[in-house]
């Protein structure tokens, strides 16, 4: 016993489960605030009500899906990989280069976003409040800019608590914005404009975090004016040249993340009614759940990964990747079976009774997140070994494989139907664990940097 409690103490000093402790606690308090938000909307107007906010949600997260460029991936793992080197000029500038690249792009897509968001809707067969819904939701893309830098610069410098508490503070006050202005406004409207008064707000506590986290002794971070100085001298061709860089992690990362969430509900937006979107949304939120179970680990290890490939620890490297997603996969699979029972006992309660269709459409979310559990990790290690391409011809090959039954089944069941759609784009996450594996029996070590040219 006394060997056993040692160990226990031993690994507690392990600087990653401590940071891991700190996101993955900061998880389960935006998780319940999250949930608390959701109960309030679906209980004031209907799974109907909730469904027209998700799509509009949804509708907005297709347009900014469009233009993603990656920038927050490979400027964590630049800014770890800084660390690692102890080059803090070289994390200064990889922070620079985010914030001009993603406030650009950001700018470009609120301005067509006014416009396309109805248009989008009209094509996708929404209703045409949705697609405007989608359009006010634009303006928070710009406003969350100096949010995402800070932090990138957290993350990718391991200030974790502070990040963590950054978090917190943002979804507690979402939660708390978006239900009173649906209150307020009788309607999801009123969540819509909670949404962008929490960017608004936002840039303000991300400024306040970002000083205490300069202030503190360790990994130096660079001033606010000197990252500001560092974006405004990006030249056009530097520019061009991040930006492509970024956009093969965009691609494989909308299509491991966002393309199973988003397609499926909106294709089944175009064949079935809202209601049907309402139940869908309903059950992969409550669904994913359990995946932020995992946060802490997930966002840890992309800045660990790339601090021990800054520093050559290679056999580290490869030892903790597949720790990591054999210990997330156990805990997924056995996390989201047990959610699936519980919610069996607590929609009706929760939820209401007229939302027990909801039940239908938990076997095949369940299996779909026990591969996700798997493929936690996938992403940093594609990124860190400068192997994204070939997670892209994966995920593509899954998409051209699955887009004809996935269109079919949710044509014939509708809502069950787009659950079983997303259980086989999720089938890409698998073969990405099998290519990690069979990587690593190859004892390759990782190329040049990510995004390097």
């Amino acid at each position: 016993m006394n060997a056993f409690i040692e160990q226990i103490k031993e690994k507690a000093k392990s600087r990653f489960l401590r940071d891991a402790a700190h996101l993955q606690i900061g998880a389960t308090i935006q998780l319940i605030a999250g949930v608390g938000a959701s109960v309030v909307i679906v209980r004031s107007f209907g799974v109907i009500g909730f469904g027209a906010y998700s799509e509009g949600l949804n509708l907005y997260a297709l347009i900014y899906f469009l233009g993603n460029v990656g920038m927050f991936q490979m400027t964590v793992a630049r800014v770890s990989e800084a660390v690692g080197r102890k080059d803090p000029k070289g994390a200064a500038r990889a922070l620079g280069v985010f914030f001009r690249v993603y406030s650009t792009i950001a700018i470009i897509l609120m301005c067509a976003g006014f416009f396309g968001g109805p248009l989008l809707a009209k094509l996708l067969k929404h209703p045409v409040e949705t697609g405007i819904w989608a359009s006010i939701l634009c303006i928070s893309g710009p406003l969350m800019a100096p949010f995402y830098m800070v932090q990138t610069a957290l993350q990718g410098t391991r200030r974790m608590r502070l990040l963590a508490r950054m978090e917190n503070y943002k979804e507690i006050l979402r939660a708390y914005v978006t239900v009173v202005g649906a209150l307020t406004f009788g309607g999801p409207l009123g969540a819509i404009l909670g949404e962008v008064a929490t960017s608004l707000i936002a840039v303000g506590l991300a400024y306040f975090i970002y000083r205490q986290a300069h202030d503190e002794p360790g990994i130096e971070l660079p001033a606010l004016r000197e990252i500001w100085r560092l974006s405004k001298n990006l030249t056009w061709q530097e520019f061009t040249d991040e930006v492509r860089s970024g956009m093969t992690i965009s691609v494989q990362k909308n299509f491991a993340a966002l393309l199973p969430q988003i397609v499926p509900r909106a294709l089944l937006g175009y064949f079935a009614s809202e209601k049907e979107v309402g139940f869908l949304s309903l059950a992969l939120n409550l669904m994913a759940k359990p995946m932020q179970g995992l946060t802490g680990i997930s966002r840890t290890l992309m800045p660990t990964l790339g601090a021990l490939r800054g520093a050559g620890e290679h056999e580290q490297l490869r030892k903790l990747i597949i720790k990591v997603m054999l210990l997330s996969g156990i805990m997924m699979t056995a996390g989201t079976g047990a959610a699936a029972i519980a919610l069996h006992w607590l929609i009706p309660i929760v939820y209401g009774p007229q939302n027990l269709p909801v039940l239908d459409l938990l076997p095949w979310l369940w299996v779909s997140m026990s591969i996700a559990g798997f493929a936690v990790g996938a992403e940093a290690f594609f990124i860190i070994v400068n192997k994204i391409w070939v997670a892209i011809r994966i995920s593509v090959s899954a998409l051209i494989l699955t887009s004809g039954p996935g269109i079919y089944c949710i044509y014939r069941w509708h809502a069950p139907g787009a659950a079983m759609f997303v259980m086989l784009m999720y089938l890409s996450a698998a073969a990405n664990v099998a290519y990690i594996f069979y990587y690593f029996s190859q004892n390759r070590k990782p190329a040049v940097a990510p995004g390097a040219a």
